[in-house]
C-alpha cells in the first residue's frame, strides 16, 4: 500500500507541476524586444537629395520603458550601435502593457520618472546639429508582455525639424540692369522659424528665430541686423547654421547656380495668418519664408519665398525644395512679398502634394 501511495504522490505532483506551467505559460512573464528604426527618412519624395549625414546620424539611445504613468526601466546606449535598424532585448519582463519611448541624440534625460515628465522635454534648433552629434529624433511605440513568449516593439524614430533647401538661383533680371545684369548673392537665410518643441510633439510658439527677418534698414549688416530680429526671445548665434548661409557669390545673367546642400531647419510652423514686415511678434508669429539676400541692379534686395500652401506651413520630418528664378529687383524688407514680376518660385514637397511642386510667378 505505501508503494501504491508513493506512485499516486508522484503523480499527483506531476499533474500540478504542468497545471503550474500551463498557467505561467498562460500569465508569467515574457520577454520585450525593442526594434529601433528611421521612419523611412525624410519624407521627401519630391526631393533630389535624402538624408545628409548628419541629419541621420544616431550617436546615443535612450530607452524608456513606461508601466502605466510610471517608468519601468530605462536605459541608454552610447556605444556598439552602428547604423539603424538597431535591437535590444529585455527578458523576464512581468506580464503587461508597456508603452515604449525611445530618444536619439539628445542630453541625458536619466532623471525623468514619469511619461509626462519625458513628453515635456524641451528640443530646442540648437539640437538640430550639422555635425556627427545628429538631430534629436524620437518616436514610441506599445507592446504586450505575457505568456513565456516575447513581444515586439517596433519604433521608428523621426525628427521634429522641417527641411527647408534652396535648390537653384537663375538670374532673368533684364541686361539693361547695372553689371549687365549680375547678380551677387549676399546671403541665405530662414525667417520666422520656430526654435522649441518638445518630446511629446508639440510646440509652444514663444521662441521665435530670425523673426521678422531683421531689425535695421535695408542697407544693413549682412549678419545680425539682417537675419535676426529685435523681438527675437533666444541668442541668434545659437542658431545660426540652422538658419543662416553667407554666400558672396556673383551669378551672370542667363545662368543658373545650384547649390548642394544648402539646407536651413524650423520645427513645424503652425501659424496660418500671416504678419508681414514689422507686424510680427512672438504672440503672433509670422509665416516662415525662405530668403535670398541680394545685390540687384547696384543695391541690396530681398526676394523672401513663403513656405505655406493650401492651409499648411512646414511640418515635422519634411523637406522643401526650393527653386527661383530673380527677374528684377526684389523687396525692400525680408519680410515683405516680393513686386508681381519680379520672381517665379518652385516649391517641391511631398506632403503637399505627393511628389509634385508648385510654382508661383510673384
Amino acid at each position: 500500500m505505501k508503494q501504491v501511495f508513493l506512485i499516486a504522490s508522484c503523480v499527483l505532483a506531476m499533474m500540478l507541476s504542468a497545471s503550474c506551467a500551463d498557467r505561467l505559460s498562460e500569465t508569467g512573464a515574457g520577454s520585450l524586444s525593442i526594434v529601433i528604426s528611421d521612419a523611412d527618412g525624410l519624407s521627401t519624395k519630391a526631393s533630389d537629395v535624402t538624408e545628409l549625414a548628419y541629419e541621420k546620424a544616431v550617436n546615443n539611445l535612450q530607452i524608456f520603458i513606461f508601466e502605466g504613468e510610471t517608468l519601468f526601466r530605462y536605459e541608454k546606449v552610447t556605444s556598439g550601435i552602428g547604423s539603424l535598424p538597431w535591437s535590444t532585448t529585455y527578458p523576464d519582463l512581468k506580464a503587461g502593457s508597456y508603452k515604449v519611448y525611445v530618444v536619439a541624440n539628445a542630453a541625458d534625460l536619466g532623471s525623468v520618472a514619469s511619461e509626462t515628465a519625458l513628453q515635456e522635454q524641451v528640443v530646442r534648433l540648437s539640437d538640430c546639429r550639422l555635425d556627427a552629434a545628429g538631430f534629436v529624433m524620437a518616436g514610441s511605440a506599445t507592446a504586450a508582455v505575457g505568456g513565456g513568449s516575447t513581444a515586439t516593439a517596433a519604433v521608428a524614430l523621426t525628427r521634429f525639424a522641417a527641411r527647408v533647401r534652396l535648390v537653384s538661383i537663375e538670374n532673368q533680371v533684364p541686361a539693361t540692369y547695372a553689371s549687365g545684369g549680375a547678380v551677387t548673392v549676399k546671403s541665405v537665410f530662414l525667417i520666422n522659424a520656430l526654435g522649441t518643441w518638445n518630446l511629446g510633439g508639440g510646440g509652444a510658439a514663444s521662441e521665435w528665430v530670425n523673426l521678422g527677418g531683421r531689425a535695421a534698414g535695408r542697407q544693413a549688416s549682412t549678419m545680425r541686423s539682417d537675419y535676426i530680429a529685435a523681438q527675437a526671445q533666444v541668442n541668434p548665434a545659437a542658431y545660426q547654421p540652422q538658419v543662416f548661409r553667407a554666400d558672396g557669390s556673383s551669378v551672370a545673367r542667363g545662368v543658373r547656380k545650384d547649390y548642394a546642400d544648402y539646407c536651413f531647419y524650423s520645427f513645424p510652423n503652425a501659424v496660418t495668418t500671416d504678419h508681414t514686415g514689422n507686424t510680427a511678434t512672438t504672440a503672433s508669429g509670422a509665416l516662415a519664408r525662405l530668403v535670398v539676400l541680394a545685390t540687384v541692379n547696384g543695391a541690396d534686395w530681398w526676394y523672401p519665398v513663403t513656405l505655406f500652401k493650401e492651409g499648411k506651413g512646414l511640418a515635422r520630418n519634411t523637406s522643401y525644395d526650393v527653386r527661383l528664378i530673380l527677374r528684377a529687383t526684389g523687396s525692400a524688407d525680408p519680410n515683405e512679398p516680393v513686386g508681381k514680376g519680379s520672381l517665379t518660385a518652385s516649391v517641391s514637397v511631398n506632403p503637399w502634394t505627393p511628389g509634385a511642386e508648385y510654382t508661383e510667378t510673384i
